[in-house]
């Protein structure tokens, strides 16, 4: 039998001939993968996270946060996936003067 296979003898054993090929062909890859050592790392990014120094509304009427890095980000009230019910108070947003959120800005 040969690696294409014999035509002849019907197209199941080209199959059988490929696929025993394939299978052969991946022992000796992973043979080859296993002289490289695989190396974990506990390493996670960290996020930049800055303090909400004050408040104001985009072109669309939402509520975006002044960072103390000048960077602004939404802060939306969309129930039920986005619940921030204190942005629609005025006393809600002092309360969250100070706070710390994550600048996407700051981490690109």
């Amino acid at each position: 039998m040969d690696f294409v296979g014999d035509r002849r003898s019907g197209s199941s054993a080209g199959i059988q001939t490929t696929s025993a090929a394939r299978c052969r062909f991946g022992r000796v890859l992973a043979d080859c993968l296993d002289d490289f050592p695989v190396v974990e790392t506990d390493f996670a990014p960290q996020k930049m996270k800055r303090k909400i120094i004050g408040y104001d509304k985009d072109d669309e009427n939402d509520w975006r946060a002044k960072l103390e890095c000048r960077h602004y980000q939404h802060l939306r009230h969309k129930p039920p996936l986005v619940t921030r019910e204190w942005i629609l108070s005025e006393y809600g947003r002092r309360e969250k003067l100070g706070a710390e959120l994550e600048c996407k800005k700051c981490d690109e």
